[in-house]
């Protein structure tokens, strides 16, 4: 299994992108006020970020993997 991207609502892209940053993310895709895409570190992963002007209600965002190989 191979995560291409996430894509994640903000309020605030200059501050998400400070955060996520901040947690060893490498912004790859500036867009201005508008939108965002950072790359995992040692990954081939992807997450972008939106903005919105009110995050949508009752939504909750989980993503859990764990991919292990047996040899």
């Amino acid at each position: 299994m191979n995560l291409n991207q996430i894509t994640l609502p903000v309020l605030d892209i200059p501050k998400a992108i400070v955060f996520y940053e901040l947690l060893g993310l490498e912004l790859i895709v500036p867009t201005h006020e508008a939108y965002a895409r950072l790359e995992l570190a040692d990954a081939d992963a992807t997450l972008s970020l939106y903005v919105v002007k009110k995050l949508p209600e009752r939504t909750k965002i989980n993503v859990f993997l764990n991919v292990m190989t047996w040899i």
